[in-house]
């Protein structure tokens, strides 16, 4: 008895189901772009995030920004950037664009609700902060003022 050869029904079975599969699946247009790379953090975001600067920021523990969060004590520089790091390249999370083209995600670690500010292309971390914590103290507005 002669072997029967089952590579060409193998190989008739794959093109279908790669033809189902390309069926099923959005043109490749229609899906928003990844970018190749995690986003990264600069110098000066870094400095942004974590001490601030003329825009605003400062939410490293201690940096006393007034009208910010800051992240717990336990959390120190490097810990803040790994776990920002962390949440920008997590693609699984459900990023949002603003009306400013920025996305915005946030995710919990360690009971600390961490929200991440990306730029347009996602390809740059602009900000990071703890949403589920107190605020420091902002300054008082004088009785005149609007």
């Amino acid at each position: 008895m002669k072997p029967r050869r089952l590579i060409p029904f193998a190989l008739a079975t794959a093109a279908t189901l790669w033809l189902i599969a390309g069926a099923l699946m959005p043109p490749a247009s229609s899906l928003p772009p990844r970018p190749e790379t995690a986003p990264v953090l600069t110098a000066q975001g870094r400095q942004h995030l974590l001490y601030g600067d003329e825009r605003g920021g400062g939410h490293l523990h201690g940096a006393g920004r007034p009208c910010k969060s800051e992240f717990p004590a336990s959390w120190d520089a490097a810990a803040v950037i790994d776990r920002v790091q962390n949440i920008a390249a997590n693609d699984n999370i459900n990023w949002r664009q603003q009306d400013n083209g920025y996305h915005v995600a946030e995710q919990t670690i360690d009971d600390i609700r961490v929200r991440v500010i990306l730029n347009q292309d996602q390809s740059r971390i602009i900000t990071a902060y703890p949403t589920n914590v107190p605020r420091n103290p902002c300054p008082a507005k004088p009785a005149n003022d609007p």
